[in-house]
C-alpha cells in the first residue's frame, strides 16, 4: 500500500529515495503536497491504481497527515468495496 502511496506521489511530479520508500517511518504527506491541484491528482492517482474510491469523508488534507492512518484507511475501503 505504501508503493502506491509512494506511486500516486510521483505522479504529481514527487520523488523520493528508494530508502524513504522502503522504510517503515510514518510520515506527514501534507509535507509534500503542496495545494488543492496536488491532492485531487494524488487522489485520483490512488483510486485508479487501487481500483476503488475513496469516499468524501477523507477528501482533505487532515486524513493524509499520518502515512500510516492513511493506509489504514485505504486498506479498509479495499476491502469493503473490493469484498
Amino acid at each position: 500500500m505504501r508503493e502506491a502511496i509512494f506511486k500516486a506521489l510521483e505522479g504529481i511530479g514527487l520523488s523520493f529515495p528508494d530508502d524513504e520508500k522502503n522504510s517503515d517511518d510514518d510520515i506527514d504527506l501534507t509535507e509534500y503536497i503542496m495545494d488543492s491541484l496536488q491532492f485531487i491528482s494524488f487522489v485520483t492517482g490512488l483510486e485508479e491504481q487501487l481500483g476503488i474510491e475513496i469516499p468524501d469523508e477523507y477528501l482533505n488534507p487532515k486524513s493524509i497527515q499520518s502515512s500510516k492512518a492513511f493506509i489504514e484507511i485505504l486498506k479498509d475501503e479495499i476491502i469493503t468495496q473490493k469484498g
